[in-house]
């Protein structure tokens, strides 16, 4: 599913980049500590969840999470293969979309609203 480029979205973006702060010695600090993995574009308010997120991942299933960014304000995580640990890291993953949509849930949620079938393609 992807929007369309006259979709609510740009909109929505630019209110989420108002809103948070990107550069900030904390989340250097947690590029420092997961070195792993490809951290880019987070803003300070998920460096929290991220923090808790990798570290529960890494000891479940060391290296299984490669990158985790933020694009048009929505949360992007790369996951490798996790033979037998797939259900545990899902679980986390569910958890932690859960901790990063409660930090902006009302700009989620008139995101949400402002979208109609117009503004979805599929494919």
């Amino acid at each position: 599913m992807k929007l369309n480029k006259n979709s609510k979205l740009n909109s929505f973006y630019q209110k989420f980049k108002e809103m948070h702060v990107f550069d900030d010695k904390d989340i250097d600090v947690l590029i420092n500590k997961f070195p792993n993995v490809d951290i880019k574009n987070i803003p300070l308010a998920w460096v929290i969840p991220i923090d808790l997120f990798l570290t529960k991942c890494e000891a479940i299933a060391p290296g299984a999470i490669t990158s985790i960014t933020q694009k048009y304000g929505l949360i992007v995580v790369k996951i490798t293969a996790v033979k037998n640990k797939f259900l545990l890291i899902k679980n986390i993953i569910t958890d932690f979309i859960n901790d990063i949509y409660h930090i902006d849930f009302d700009l989620y949620d008139d995101l949400l609203a402002d979208i109609n079938e117009n503004d979805i393609i599929l494919g």
